[in-house]
């Protein structure tokens, strides 16, 4: 029984190369937008908050 549980969690593992690839890209986005500061600034007022 113990091992059939390790085989099942074994299946919703997923591989450190996707960790890898999702942590790459957060960092390009982040990167992309100017840094953290203009992202946590955001307000979200949309085409109402333009002035």
């Amino acid at each position: 029984m113990r091992l059939r549980r390790f085989v099942l969690l074994g299946k919703f593992t997923l591989s450190p190369l996707v960790y890898i690839v999702f942590g790459g890209m957060a960092i390009w986005a982040i990167k992309l937008a100017g840094g953290v500061g203009p992202i946590l600034a955001y307000s979200g007022a949309g085409v109402s908050g333009n002035n």
